[in-house]
Parts: structure tokens; C-alpha cells; sequence
């Protein structure tokens, strides 16, 4: 590499003197001209091109194409190079304003709408915190099925054991503890099992993985139905004064490791599932979604109607152009544009809900401030803040190269322009390097 640079510089003295020797050439001919033009001024005669005037700022670029460039050199190069093209593009003051008003929008949803559940009869009469209880969550908890309903009736299964001494199970809690009760896949999968099998699975109150038979196993009908067995029997509980617990919550029952901030060592599992018995359900982790849910349709509607992606150029055997290629790289960046708004939006409103929690927790009372979190937003922020990062360091190698193209291609016009004569000889006249 050292010798290519060597021969390098070589070249490019050899040039500077050809160069120099050209320009004399150019003088003595318009000299000579000048000298025409005045013994015969009826005689058109042009002059010489202009002089050759060597960029010498050319000279790192050429050095650096055989990598000879100092480390410090190279270094401010290459970070040129990877910030010559954003994660993603800038917002304007729209974008500012519409994120702005969202917060706004987000805060009075998050306080009227959600607010705090709806108390049970296991909320002390004592209970602290100035958040009211949200009008959304309260309109979906008012309607309310009897326990013994047609549904339930209907699609009887055997891990709805209501009290087991042993395991700490009540009437109360045997929805958290049984696995499949969970409104979610966990509770599909142990729902199906325990239908087959005739038995329930779950944890104790004291964190142990547990599995019981209650009755006989299913008959060929009951299996081949039972995942509908399995949501009827959802759809019965939902209405109920208790509920269903939120998705994911009988899992909270193993963490039987301390709450931050909880008094009396209280563990995560024992704030969980009096925060269940509070009244936090799977209906008031429906009314939070409210909130998750306008950041991403006001965010999604204002870019569709403000952004038009570009349409991608198709050319016959599908081969990419330089053009396809641009129009590809505006969509991407397009995409992360949206990324990026979806992800300030949900942080904008994790934020509200993290305010909203400190105002409950004030008064002091630890299990209304637990309440007040929106676990629906929480998921969805932690959602766009993965897809966030995975976007920030995506490879934008080809991102990269085509924004660089334009001063690529200057740079060779420079080139050409300070060695017409070098570029343009012919390859065989050309001095090896």
C-alpha cells in the first residue's frame, strides 16, 4: 500500500509538472497570437483555452483511494460518511405541533377516560389518591353478567375450581391463579390442556407451579371443541363483578420477589393480584388501550394524508435502476419517519401516565398509585421503542452510498477538469499505478 502511495504522489508530480509545462505552451501561443491579431486584424483567430488551475484539496481524496490517508484523517472521514445519512429524517413544526397536541389529547384520555378502575368490595374504605375513576373503564364495567349466565352453563370446564385451601385459591383469586383464565396464548394453550386432560394448572399463593384433576377427561366431542369451550368460557367470566385478569397477569404470581417502593416487603406477585382484586381486570386494561390507541390512528391517519410514498419504478426483467433504487431508499426513509412519530407519541404518553401514577402516589396510598398504571400503553411503548432501536441501527450501507453519490461524481468532475490530459488518454498511455 505504501508503494501505491508512493507512485501516487510520483504520478501526480509528473502531472503537476506536465500541467506546468502546458500552461507555458498556452502563453507563447496566445502570445503568438496576440501578435497575429495585430499585423493581421481581419483575420478571426480564437484563443487558447483557459489556464489549468491544479485543486490541490484533490490530493487527499486521491491518496485516500489507496487507504494512505493518516488514522485521524481516515477517522473524520468515515464519520462524514456514516452521518451523511439521518436514522431518520428530521421533523418539521408540523410534525412538532401534531405530536404537541397529541400529548394533549393522550393527558385528557389518560385522566377522564382511564383514570383508576372501579373499586370491588376488597377496596379499603380508607383508599387514598385524587385520580377519579375513569369514565371509559367505569361505562365498561357497569355491564355486568350474573356468575351463573347462559354461557357458563354452556361451556363448563374443569379448571374453574374456585377454592382449593392448600393452594391459597378463593373465589376471589382462582381466575390469576389458574393459567388458563388468562386472556391470552398462555391461557389458550392451558385451556386446551386442561380441557383434555380434565385438571387445572396454574400457581399457588405462594408461587408454586401446581396441576390438579378435577374430573374425568374430555370425550372426543369436548376436544374437538374445546377451543371454543375455552372462549365461551372467557366470554362468561368477562362480564362477572371480578372479570378476567389483564393478558400475561397469572405469570406476575411467580414473582414472588419484592415491589420497589412497596411497604411491608410486599412482592410483586402480592401488589399484582391485589391490584386484580381492586379491580384492575381485563376490562380496564380495555379502556387503557384508548390511549395507545389514538397515538397510533392520529398518527397513522396524519401520515398517510400528508406523506405520499413514492411509487417504486418497474422496469421490464425487474432490474434496479438508480432510480428505482432513490425511490426505494425515499420509502424507507419514509417509514422511519413514521417510526420516529410513533415512538415520541408513545413515549409522550408513557410520560403522562408515568405523572399520573406520582400524582396518585402522593397521598401515599401505594396500591392506588399501582392502579393508576396503563399497562396497555406501557406494551405498546415498549413495542415502538423495540422497532425504534432496531431502525436506528439498521445497515444503511446502500443509504449511504447513493448520498454520497452526488459528491462522488463532483469530485471526479474536479478530477477531470485539473487532468484533462491524464483522463483522457487512452488506457494503454496511461501510467500504471
Amino acid at each position: 500500500m505504501a508503494d501505491n502511495g508512493k507512485k501516487l504522489k510520483d504520478i501526480k508530480a509528473d502531472l503537476d509538472h506536465a500541467l506546468i509545462v502546458c500552461n507555458e505552451n498556452k502563453e507563447r501561443i496566445n502570445a503568438i497570437i496576440k501578435e497575429f491579431r495585430q499585423l493581421y486584424p481581419d483575420i478571426s483567430v480564437p484563443s487558447s483555452s483557459e489556464k489549468i488551475i491544479f485543486d490541490k484539496n484533490l490530493n487527499d481524496d486521491l491518496i485516500n483511494a489507496l487507504g494512505v490517508l493518516p488514522p485521524s484523517k481516515l477517522k473524520k472521514l468515515k464519520k462524514e460518511y456514516t452521518n451523511s445519512v439521518p436514522a431518520f429524517p428530521p421533523f418539521d413544526k408540523y410534525d412538532i405541533f401534531l405530536l404537541v397536541l397529541l400529548g394533549g389529547l393522550a393527558g385528557l384520555a389518560e385522566f377522564l377516560l382511564v383514570g383508576k378502575p372501579k373499586g370491588t368490595k376488597w377496596v379499603p374504605k380508607a383508599e387514598g389518591g385524587i385520580i377519579p375513576e375513569g369514565w371509559l373503564s367505569e361505562r365498561i364495567k357497569s355491564f355486568q353478567l350474573p356468575e351463573n349466565n347462559f354461557l357458563s352453563k354452556i361451556c363448563k370446564v374443569p379448571y374453574d375450581k374456585s377454592i382449593i385451601s392448600e393452594a391459597g385459591i378463593t373465589p376471589s383469586n382462582h381466575r390469576l391463579l389458574s393459567f388458563a383464565h388468562d386472556p391470552s396464548v398462555l391461557g389458550l394453550i392451558f385451556g386446551l390442556m386442561d380441557i383434555w386432560s380434565g385438571g387445572m394448572s396454574g400457581v399457588t399463593r405462594n408461587g408454586q407451579l401446581f396441576h390438579i384433576n378435577t374430573q374425568i377427561p374430555a370425550d372426543a366431542k369436548k376436544m374437538f371443541f374445546a377451543p371454543l369451550i375455552w372462549l365461551g368460557h372467557l366470554v362468561s367470566d368477562v362480564t362477572t363483578p371480578m372479570g378476567l385478569p389483564p393478558p400475561g397477569w397469572s405469570l406476575t404470581q411467580l414473582l414472588h420477589v419484592p415491589a420497589p417502593g412497596a411497604p411491608g416487603n410486599a412482592t410483586i406477585a402480592d401488589i399484582t393480584r391485589l391490584m386484580y382484586e381492586q379491580g384492575y381486570d381485563f376490562r380496564h386494561y380495555l379502556a387503557g388501550a384508548i390511549v395507545p390507541g389514538l397515538v397510533e390512528i392520529i398518527i397513522s391517519v396524519y401520515h398517510f394524508v400528508r406523506y405520499s410514498y413514492p411509487k417504486i419504478n418497474k422496469t421490464k426483467d425487474n432490474i434496479i435502476t438508480p432510480d428505482t433504487a432513490l425511490n426505494q431508499i425515499d420509502e424507507l426513509q419514509m417509514h422511519g419517519h413514521k417510526k420516529a412519530m410513533l415512538f415520541w407519541g408513545h413515549a409522550t404518553a408513557a410520560a403522562i401516565n408515568a405523572g399520573k401514577v406520582a400524582i396518585q402516589g402522593i397521598t401515599g396510598d401505594y396500591l392506588s398509585a399501582a392502579r393508576s398504571i396503563n399497562i396497555s400503553q406501557w406494551q405498546m411503548f415498549a413495542l415502538r421503542t423495540i422497532e425504534y432501536i432496531h431502525y436506528k441501527y439498521r445497515n444503511k450501507t446502500v443509504e449511504q452510498i447513493l448520498a454520497n453519490r452526488p459528491k462522488i461524481n463532483d469530485n471526479w468532475d474536479k478530477l477531470i477538469n485539473n487532468y484533462p490530459i491524464y483522463c483522457l488518454m487512452k488506457d494503454e498511455e496511461a501510467p500504471g499505478v
